[in-house]
């Protein structure tokens, strides 16, 4: 199991990527963030696909979704992080806001 610690709007939070048995998490669950915990637990055996490649776009796709639980109760929207739309929205739009971000940089060649 590989554990770090990140800042979330000000706030520790632990993340923990290893599999269902050490993260003591569902099976039915490839991840969660326990607010209370102030704990982001992300399954590295949860999906088995075909290539790395594949493999490392889900594991991002995951801990994206459950980072954007904890952003949006840290930031005191307690309804919208403890459902799914809005989570499911902040974490695709702002991996894409991110990646045009830099790409945008990069071409303007304010960035490597």
């Amino acid at each position: 199991m590989k554990a770090i610690e990140i800042d979330i709007l000000g706030t520790p939070y632990d993340i923990l990527f290893g599999t269902c048995e050490e993260l003591g998490i569902g099976e039915d669950l490839a991840g969660d963030c326990d607010f209370y915990t102030k704990r982001i637990r992300v399954r590295s055996d949860s999906i088995k696909c075909d290539t790395k490649q594949r493999f490392e776009t889900y594991i991002q796709e995951v801990m994206a979704h459950e980072i954007s639980h904890a952003i949006l109760y840290e930031s005191g929207l307690v309804s919208s992080a403890e459902g799914e739309n809005m989570v499911e929205w902040l974490s695709i739009v702002a991996f894409k806001l991110v990646d045009t971000t830099f790409k945008a940089l990069k071409l303007m060649e304010v960035i490597k």
